[in-house]
């Protein structure tokens, strides 16, 4: 097929063939455009009607979980937390009287000693602090005694009074001191 348009015809035919162009993928553009809008906006509505449910259903788990019974055993939850809570920090704080006992009882002392009352008292973050009364056969065996309880390395302020070394036999005694909590 020959063409025989003269030239302004076949440019004013090739402007209308591009006019149109422009025209049919405009209007395709228009309408992809148009579709995802839609799309957005029905996935928006879907969003709110979801929203909606689930604000119901928390009103309603919490008008559940607001009657007379569920809010008394809150509240006993509550105090008993408190109760576990004051219980932990004790037993965070407690010291235990038979590592002061084992120190005690790793202490060397000559067959003549006897002990015949042991009190310990808790000492705040010191340590404990420790009464014993006793009988030595004689001041040989109490002197044994008061170099082994210097000797120990748990062991501070061992105090033993004035009036434990005024009889050379049958001596009751007493002696004091403290047990580190944590000793170096």
């Amino acid at each position: 097929m020959i063409n025989l348009l003269p030239l302004q015809e076949k440019i004013k035919l090739e402007k209308e063939q591009n006019r149109k162009l422009v025209l049919v993928l405009s209007f395709i553009l228009l309408i992809s455009l148009l579709c995802f809008v839609l799309l957005l906006l029905s996935l928006y509505f879907y969003i709110m009607v979801q929203v909606s449910y689930q604000k119901s259903l928390l009103d309603d788990a919490r008008q559940q979980y607001q009657t007379k019974d569920f809010l008394q055993y809150k509240s006993i939850i509550k105090s008993s937390n408190q109760i576990l809570a004051k219980a932990n920090v004790f037993y965070k704080k407690e010291l235990y009287f038979s590592q002061a006992l084992a120190v005690i009882s790793s202490i060397a002392k000559p067959d003549g000693v006897l002990f015949h009352d042991i009190t310990m008292q808790h000492i705040g973050d010191k340590g404990i602090s420790v009464a014993v009364t006793g009988s030595a056969d004689n001041r040989e065996n109490l002197l044994q005694f008061k170099t082994s309880v210097e000797a120990a390395k748990e062991i501070t302020s061992a105090y033993f009074p004035p009036d434990n070394w005024i009889k050379s036999k049958d001596i009751n005694f007493h002696v004091t001191f403290e047990i580190d909590e944590n000793p170096q």
